[in-house]
């Protein structure tokens, strides 16, 4: 990992890829609409992969995909993947319930796969990685 972004999460926010990349909101949001800088919509929000960023900062080949989220449980619950996406706990029970997230119940608590996850926050990864 490139020194730059050592202490940046695995799941970055607008705000810190502006940082990192010294750019407006405005310019970096056009650029993840275009997908100029590969981003994802979490709920209203721009969330962007750190290996993804470190990529385009840097101008090697996206860095190996295959342990994104490897330390987390192959079942996630509501507050593991707001802490993952970096959103709150009402916002990913909000998505569950409208169905923008696959997601089950056990009781009255949602659950998710890591890996519809993974795939949500990294559309270009291939399911067998």
């Amino acid at each position: 990992m490139h020194e730059l972004l050592r202490d940046y999460p695995e799941v970055m926010t607008l705000p810190e890829v502006c940082d990192v990349v010294r750019a407006t909101p405005h310019v970096v949001r056009e650029l993840a609409r275009t997908n100029e800088l590969p981003a994802v919509k979490w709920g209203r929000e721009w969330r962007f992969l750190r290996m993804i960023i470190e990529s385009h900062v840097t101008g090697t080949a996206t860095a190996k995909r295959g342990g994104l989220l490897q330390d987390w449980p192959s079942v996630l619950t509501a507050d593991e993947v707001a802490q993952i996406s970096r959103s709150t706990v009402r916002q990913v029970q909000q998505m569950a319930a409208a169905g923008h997230v696959r997601a089950f119940k056990v009781g009255a608590e949602w659950r998710f796969l890591r890996e519809v996850i993974i795939q949500l926050l990294d559309p270009g990864r291939t399911t067998s990685s």
